[in-house]
């Protein structure tokens, strides 16, 4: 991902509406790029201080909400990941339990002469 795309999923970041595809790139980029992370810090606080602000909430630690945040961020695309993983082996148990299952019954009806 390049610092120009990452620049522009800033603020649907910060309005939670990425998806986990386009999430895990972007959380990637900004681990990695100082720029990026800091147009993001710089947007978080400006929009989230004033969002708070409107609210009368407490703005003294939005750098730890931002924090809170990513980590957060960070554990859905994990989640997404092992829920994929599980699906997958499911599905594969799934598969072979019903072969196994066909090849057992053909076997049945073979030494029972149905066949």
């Amino acid at each position: 991902m390049t610092c120009k795309e990452a620049q522009a999923m800033v603020i649907p970041y910060i309005n939670q509406e990425l998806t986990v595809e386009e999430l895990e790139p972007f959380l990637e980029h900004v681990r990695t790029c100082k720029e990026c992370r800091e147009e993001l810090e710089i947007y978080y606080i400006a929009i989230v201080g004033v969002r708070q602000l409107d609210s009368e909430g407490d703005i003294s630690n939005i750098k730890e909400d931002l924090e809170h945040t990513l980590a957060a961020s960070h554990f859905k695309v994990r989640a997404k990941k092992h829920f994929l993983i599980f699906k997958y082996a499911v599905s594969t148990l799934a598969f072979w339990g019903i072969v196994l299952t066909v090849l057992v019954q053909f076997r049945l009806w073979l030494e029972n002469g149905f066949i």
